[in-house]
């Protein structure tokens, strides 16, 4: 919900092609569609958005993944900045090292005070795997810092959820492997340097 009580909401769609689009809609007080814009990652494959938050001057940030090959296996993650009346101002994404990517965002979270918008997910490794994703971006668009956790089990690691703290930490939460061989919650505080 943005300053003006005007309603925004983010997923995807799927296109006459049966491809997935994200999908992002204003909605007004009264529930009455205002825009509806569709992005396309420009691979005839999945491109998905999970996250969504509004900033002190209305505009929209949208997170999720795209395509990288009509396969649909290889995803970047991706962050979207719309204007108050739809208009992307930028876009984003995030291409992991591995060689077969799995790189995608799930949760999001905006700070006016230090000009920051902070998203959080996985990201394919060469040597662990599926790792917690964190990436620091500006307002602007910029990349501050790029942070990964890799759990104690080695494995298959996954983080849906972000929030800040006083004291300039980023905290983030979800699934780890652990040393029982299976999944565990796990909460990671980051140092925002």
């Amino acid at each position: 919900v943005d300053g003006d009580n005007f309603i925004y909401i983010t997923g995807y769609v799927t296109t006459s092609a049966k491809m997935e689009d994200i999908s992002v809609v204003k909605f007004n007080r009264q529930g009455i569609i205002k825009w509806d814009r569709r992005y396309d990652g420009g691979e005839e494959a999945e491109d998905k958005a999970f996250g969504i938050a509004v900033d002190e001057t209305d505009n929209i940030y949208v997170t999720g993944y795209v395509s990288t090959d009509n396969s649909g296996l290889n995803t970047d993650a991706v962050l979207l900045k719309y204007s108050s009346s739809g208009v992307v101002r930028w876009d984003r994404t995030y291409d992991g090292e591995g060689t077969v990517t799995g790189d995608k965002a799930w949760g999001i979270v905006v700070d006016d005070a230090k000009n920051s918008v902070y998203i959080t997910g996985q990201t394919t490794t060469n040597a662990n795997g599926l790792d917690y994703l964190t990436l620091k971006y500006t307002l602007a668009g910029v990349n501050k810092w790029n942070a990964t956790y890799n759990g104690p089990g080695n494995g298959s690691d996954v983080a849906n959820a972000i929030a800040l703290l006083p004291g300039n930490k980023v905290i983030v939460t979800g699934k780890s492997w652990g040393t029982s061989q299976n999944h565990d919650y796990a909460t990671v505080k980051i140092n925002n340097g």
